[in-house]
């Protein structure tokens, strides 16, 4: 049955009191279960009915009443006290709300309208409404007409009616209830009582096919949330996710610095790729046109250069029309293409002019002229352009060996580091 986990107690007195009221309209003895002074208790002296009479109703309209506030009120009560506490407290308040309503019925005996106490758990209803009164907490309030109503004036209503539907005579019995919960509030020992332990497992057992906890449904969470209102689970749940999401953003943040990083690196190297390269073709066009000069110079000394020529190449073996050994003019123009840079050499290859023009830079060397004695500035700045680790008298050996031809010194330069 839906709503009654945790509620074992309340859910034994609906039914006990539904079953109850059942068998007195269908075995017709409903006159049986009220007490009444006279005749009953002083003439026929029937006090059995003293102990029947809190059992059950005698009409349907008090029974659905008491049904509902049971179940609106009691459940509530006995989750907050606990199962055997809340027993306790239901016996406590049966028994004495029935000496208060004997002992009231025996004063009220002169007035016959107050000389009757109707069946049902009157008592017990009232003390029930008072504890709940007193610990369940008011969610919100309304004004209707200039009235001010709480949340709970829905629930108020089921015990409201029960009073009112057999009032006066259902007041002997309701309000005794409602005295004794205020004792039981304010005494030092009553709320300390207890069944004993025996008989708790005993009435467990005899009762459990009828109250087993595992048939109750959990109860049904609330439409409502206030601020603040949030349960533990809830806010483990709340705080596993707030954690997973600063490692998620840690982790992106670590990752978008990593790629800055990288790509201010990729930048930094393919700028100082663009460099060398810049400067390889400076060289190769430097080459270019010191070969275009040399050129010039051979055509117009041209019978004289094939004698130098052949003496200047077998006096220096670095100098002749040789295959280059790095392929310095394509592997610059291949690279500059990568990245975006296109040769200035009109497309030529640069060794292939560089042995050319050391042939005719022999030539031009070994012939009528004085060989030059040291390399100038600009040749020294450009190999140095390349080479900025390599000290100046390495620059200036590597151009005395290459007959000062820039480009021969740099692949020479390159031979060397390899």
């Amino acid at each position: 049955m839906s709503g009654f986990q945790h509620a074992p107690t309340t859910k034994t007195c609906i039914l006990t009191t539904a079953s109850l009221s059942l068998v007195l309209a269908l075995a017709d003895i409903k006159q049986y279960a009220h007490v009444q002074w006279v005749p009953h208790m002083r003439t026929h002296h029937q006090y059995w009915r003293l102990l029947v009479h809190p059992l059950a109703f005698t009409n349907s309209v008090d029974l659905l009443m008491a049904i509902m506030a049971f179940y609106n009120l009691g459940i509530h009560v006995e989750r907050a006290f606990g199962t055997r506490k809340f027993t306790s407290f239901l016996i406590l308040a049966s028994v004495f709300s029935t000496l208060a309503s004997f002992l009231l019925v025996v004063l009220l005996a002169p007035w016959t309208v107050l000389n009757v106490v109707p069946a049902g758990s009157f008592a017990v209803l009232g003390a029930i409404w008072w504890q709940y009164h007193r610990m369940v907490p008011v969610l919100y309030t309304v004004n209707v007409f200039g009235v001010r109503l709480s949340n709970k004036v829905t629930t108020y209503l089921y015990p409201f009616f029960l009073l009112l539907h057999q009032f006066p005579s259902s007041a002997i019995a309701f309000f005794p209830g409602i005295i004794f919960s205020i004792l039981y509030n304010s005494s030092p020992t009553l709320p300390h009582f207890r069944l004993p332990q025996p008989l708790t497992q005993i009435a467990s057992r005899l009762l459990h096919p009828l109250i087993d906890p595992q048939s109750s449904a959990p109860p049904r969470r609330a439409d409502r949330v206030l601020p603040g209102e949030i349960s533990e689970s809830a806010a483990q749940s709340v705080a596993r996710l707030w954690e997973l999401e600063r490692v998620v953003r840690g982790a992106e943040e670590r990752e978008a610095a990593t790629r800055r990083r990288v790509g201010e690196e990729v930048a930094v190297r393919r700028q100082r790729l663009v460099g060398v390269l810049q400067g390889l073709q400076a060289v190769q066009a430097q080459a270019a046109q010191e070969q275009a000069a040399r050129e010039r110079e051979s055509e117009v000394a041209a019978p004289a250069a094939t004698t130098t020529t052949t003496t200047t190449t077998q006096r220096n073996p670095f100098l002749g029309a040789r295959p280059s050994r790095f392929g310095l003019g394509g592997w610059v123009d291949r690279a500059g293409e990568a990245v975006g840079i296109r040769s200035t050499s009109g497309g030529e290859g640069m060794m292939s002019g560089v042995g050319a023009g050391a042939g005719t830079e022999g030539a031009g060397t070994s012939g009528e002229s004085t060989p030059r004695g040291a390399p100038s500035q600009a040749e020294i700045d450009s190999v140095v352009g390349m080479f900025p680790n390599l000290s100046r008298d390495a620059v200036v050996r590597a151009l005395q060996r290459s007959n000062y031809n820039t480009a021969l010194a740099v692949e020479l330069l390159l031979e060397d580091s390899t």
